[in-house]
């Protein structure tokens, strides 16, 4: 963590934050899709009968997880 001081009294805090691995990032890209209302489904028997739209398999967001993504967006993330 690092501080700045500036001359009006304000400060500015850095922080870093470690790389996420795959399980984690799975985490949070489920927490994200199911606040913007979007069910994740195991298998595409479970899809049929359902809004297409609205709906993603697992195996889709497994796939999300394996891209590394930067420090904002594991901060945007971790809040949702």
């Amino acid at each position: 963590m690092v501080f700045t001081f500036s001359s009006n009294l304000t400060f500015d805090v850095g922080i870093h934050f470690p790389d996420l691995n795959a399980e984690s990032r799975f985490k949070i890209w489920c927490n994200f899709l199911k606040l913007a209302g979007i069910d994740i489904k195991d298998s595409e028997d479970k899809i049929e009968g359902t809004a297409s739209s609205n709906v993603i398999l697992a195996s889709d967001v497994e796939e999300l997880s394996d891209k590394a993504f930067n420090g904002q967006c594991k901060c945007s993330g971790v809040f949702l």
